[in-house]
């Protein structure tokens, strides 16, 4: 497997795996791309896991992972990111997406406390062609509201807040 890897603030080289050691490899932002489908081992341009530097030069840095819904990361677009957390925890968001590729629906894990077990919450985005019109909460509330013109311009946006508040800004 062939990793560009960057050490901070200057240019990727290319190394294979075999050659690094996991001192050299933690110390580097390190990304891992998937395989062109159609050119076999061409890189493709879809990121399939990246890893920050080390924040220490000891532990392992922050690491993401990337999953696509087209077999083969054909979509640029993420529909699957999870994270390790620094508490240890695990952290995902799942998306699924329109046909313009705007999120309609977003589950994801978060925590209030460190070290807490994760929760989930779900939040759905109404389009109007290429314009969001609505957030929903997870509890089903109504989060914000947009308004634009006809030529597609944002008019106002609506920001429904707890206790019964709402802050509205118009354009």
């Amino acid at each position: 497997m062939t990793l560009f890897i960057g050490a901070q603030g200057r240019q990727a080289d290319c190394h294979q795996t075999s050659q690094l050691s996991q001192p050299q490899t933690i110390k580097r932002h390190v990304r891992h791309w998937l395989h062109d489908p159609f050119f076999g081992s061409y890189i493709g341009q879809t990121l399939s896991i990246q890893q920050d530097f080390s924040p220490d030069g000891v532990s392992i840095g922050q690491t993401t992972w990337l999953g696509y819904e087209a077999a083969g990361g054909n979509s640029a677009l993420p529909n699957l990111i999870a994270k390790v957390l620094p508490d240890g925890q695990t952290s995902y968001q799942w998306l699924r997406r329109d046909e313009w590729g705007h999120p309609t629906n977003v589950v994801e894990t978060y925590s209030t406390t460190y070290g807490q077990a994760p929760l989930t919450r779900t939040n759905v985005y109404i389009y109007n062609g290429p314009n969001l019109i609505q957030q929903i909460g997870p509890r089903g509330e109504t989060l914000a509201g947009y308004f634009y013109d006809s030529t597609n311009q944002l008019l106002r946006a609506t920001n429904h807040e707890r206790r019964g508040r709402r802050s509205v800004l118009c354009l």
